[in-house]
């Protein structure tokens, strides 16, 4: 007797291969053939906390990560096309007349496995390279930095390769399957030795590596908009990388460079923007993608402000961070009312160098760079100027800690790294240590100095000045300042010892030469009239042995004190 089969009430179902991990786990999708059990595996994970059972699919929600949220699309297009195809099968044995369960089995693993049978299967398309790069073009998954990277470092590399398969070796690539992994293998070692700058001049080892990766993600990407390759044949794929002998020659700013960044002034307001974001890269810590986007999040709490924002790598992982740097303060809040000025990534890489040759950053650094070709690294010195880029930004800050004696485990708080990156980013030297201790120790303009540095250093400052203007005995004294008269701000100091002036209290007879060094003092500093006005609108009434005390802190002498007043 001859069994029957009903084609249309065959059925699938998606399940997970491991429902109760807290991992990303494999679907499947398990059709039931004349009880034997056939399992698709659809290379495609989830959370299992983020499958939904009744309806088959992955959750959406603007409450879930949206990394999270980009997989689980991922999951759900390939759920649909795979569901659509075994409609497809359906539809298509119902129409043959066969009841041999072993063809069907056959029938329906071509449908999954491949898609629909086509006509011209082996077909491929006329120009490859221009459907990558449409599809990178238009991805939504990526980055615009990302899709920039695709498009002009892989793909043209991709292009440059393939001309020369077509004109030198008569091979046409025009189908997703052939990018396979001898044919990277192939590619890699062929920019190796024929891929130049278009100046002429040789790729170093390392940016041959990174275009590379970036051409063999510029494949998947289209194969899996063109739903060309599977997941499995997409991680058989592997990249040839090749060893980089190169030293780290990444640099991070001394204190002093930065502040030398800081105070000079642009010769135009683009370039003071650039300036102003590259500065509180050194002392925000944070990615520039992150940085550009920080607007209207900011808060003060107890007069501290901190910044809470989702990164852009890790957009599931949120990050709070406290404006430690007083600059940094002064940029954010005072100067721009916390809202940045719009400058991409690109503009900042490409022209501050230029603004840190203008602001007088220099110095030689040896560097060691391994270009394509060469067995070994060559040896060079370029200007620290020239080192200088986004990126140099983050090193600086964690290197400014690290000086200051910050663990990795303070430090990662305020970038989001892990402790190995943090100390792969640290460039702390002795030598940096040395200059650092010298700095704040005998010049604190030279010091990028933290919000409680100043207000500690100013509490100290007032405390100590207050207690020389009762004690003229003692060792240190006080200072001439010159009040600038646009701005009231301190412009120069002239330390006085004791020595000057004991001569005043213990000899008024000596008073003539006293007069002598004080009209030097006054043609350094302006004119007498200058001296007493200061005087007058920044003293309290209380005169000490020719000095007077500001109401901030300042003192001020001058041997013709009691003369002025």
């Amino acid at each position: 007797m001859q069994h029957q089969f009903f084609p249309n009430e065959l059925s699938g179902k998606f399940y997970l291969s491991e429902p109760k991990s807290k991992k990303p786990t494999s679907i499947l999708f398990i059709v039931n053939l004349n009880k034997k059990q056939i399992k698709f595996h659809l290379g495609v994970k989830v959370y299992p906390k983020h499958w939904c059972t009744e309806v088959q699919r992955a959750y959406t929600s603007k409450i879930i990560p949206s990394s999270d949220n980009r997989n689980n699309e991922i999951a759900n297009n390939r759920i649909t096309d795979i569901f659509n195809r075994f409609i497809l099968f359906k539809e298509y044995i119902c129409k043959i007349d066969n009841e041999n369960n072993l063809e069907i089995e056959t029938i329906l693993k071509k449908y999954i496995n491949m898609g629909r049978p086509k006509k011209n299967e082996n077909a491929g398309i006329k120009d490859i390279i221009t459907q990558i790069k449409k599809d990178v073009f238009n991805a939504t998954t990526i980055g615009n930095a990302t899709i920039k990277n695709y498009c002009d470092k892989g793909v043209p590399a991709l292009s440059f390769y393939l001309k020369y398969l077509e004109e030198e070796e008569k091979k046409n690539v025009n189908t997703y399957s052939q990018f396979t992994t001898e044919f990277f293998t192939a590619f890699s070692l062929y920019l190796l030795n024929n891929y130049f700058q278009p100046n002429g001049e040789l790729y170093t080892i390392s940016t041959i590596n990174s275009i590379i990766k970036y051409a063999k993600s510029a494949v998947i990407l289209s194969a899996r908009k063109q739903q060309a390759l599977t997941e499995n044949d997409i991680s058989a794929i592997k990249t040839k990388q090749f060893d980089d002998k190169s030293s780290d020659n990444h640099i991070a700013l001394r204190n002093d460079e930065v502040m030398k960044l800081y105070n000079y002034k642009c010769k135009n307001e683009k370039d003071e923007i650039i300036k102003d974001l590259f500065i509180l890269e050194c002392t925000l810590g944070c990615r520039v993608s992150d940085l550009l986007e920080i607007d209207n999040k900011i808060e003060e709490i107890n007069g501290d402000f901190f910044i809470t924002f989702a990164p852009r790598k890790t957009p599931n992982k949120k990050m709070e961070i406290k404006l430690i740097f007083e600059i940094a303060r002064h940029l954010i809040i005072d100067k721009y009312k916390c809202k940045l000025p719009k400058c991409s990534k690109d503009t900042i890489n490409k022209n501050i160098k230029r603004i840190a040759k203008e602001a007088g950053i220099k110095g030689e650094e040896l560097q060691s760079i391994h270009y394509a070709g060469d067995s070994k690294p060559t040896e060079l010195k370029k200007q620290r100027y020239e080192l200088i880029a986004t990126h140099t930004g983050r090193r600086s800050f964690i290197t400014m800690l690290s000086a200051r004696e910050w663990t990795y485990e303070q430090i990662r708080k305020y970038t989001g790294q892990t402790i190995e990156m943090v100390q792969h980013y640290d460039k702390a030297t002795p030598k940096y240590k040395q200059i650092f201790q010298n700095s704040y120790k005998n010049n604190l303009d030279e010091i990028v100095l933290l919000h409680d540095e100043v207000v500690s250093n100013k509490n100290k400052d007032i405390a100590f000045k207050k207690e020389q203007a009762n004690n003229p005995d003692s060792t240190y004294i006080g200072t001439i300042v010159e009040l600038a008269s646009s701005n009231g701000k301190l412009q120069h100091k002239i330390e006085l010892t004791t020595k000057d002036l004991k001569k005043a209290n213990e000899d008024i007879k000596n008073k003539d030469s006293l007069l002598l060094k004080a009209e030097e003092y006054i043609e350094l500093l302006g004119s007498e009239d200058a001296i007493k006005q200061a005087i007058v609108d920044n003293s309290e009434t209380d005169l000490v042995n020719g000095y007077v005390m500001a109401a901030d802190g300042t003192i001020y002498y001058n041997p013709l004190i009691e003369g002025l007043k």
